[in-house]
């Protein structure tokens, strides 16, 4: 069954700040300009706390889009995963009398 040969992956949640951190802020060398608005509180708090409000921007746009990507894939894909997990309901877990670790 094709079903079979689809991965399903976690891709767990991605703090913005986290990211930020471990990228050293932006990364990409090649940026574009572009206008956003802000509510004069937040804009406010964090130039007041010395935050890069671009690299926080351009941070919760890629986190947008690899959710939205994610959530496509997943409509994209929702035949397929019902169809697997109707087959493991249906068999079982492959592969289950090999698990070493008993997850309660």
């Amino acid at each position: 069954m094709a079903s079979d040969l689809i991965p399903l992956h976690y891709t767990p949640p991605v703090c913005i700040l986290d990211v930020i951190q471990e990228n050293g802020m932006q990364t990409t060398t090649e940026k574009q300009r572009t206008n956003i608005t802000l509510t004069v509180e937040n804009l406010s708090a964090a130039r007041e706390l010395g935050l890069n409000v671009s690299a926080i921007s351009d941070a919760a746009v890629a986190e947008a889009v690899r959710a939205a990507r994610a959530a496509a894939w997943a409509a994209d894909n929702a035949s397929a995963i019902s169809e697997r997990r109707a087959w493991i309901e249906a068999h079982g877990m492959p592969l289950a009398d090999l698990q070493v670790l008993q997850l309660s």
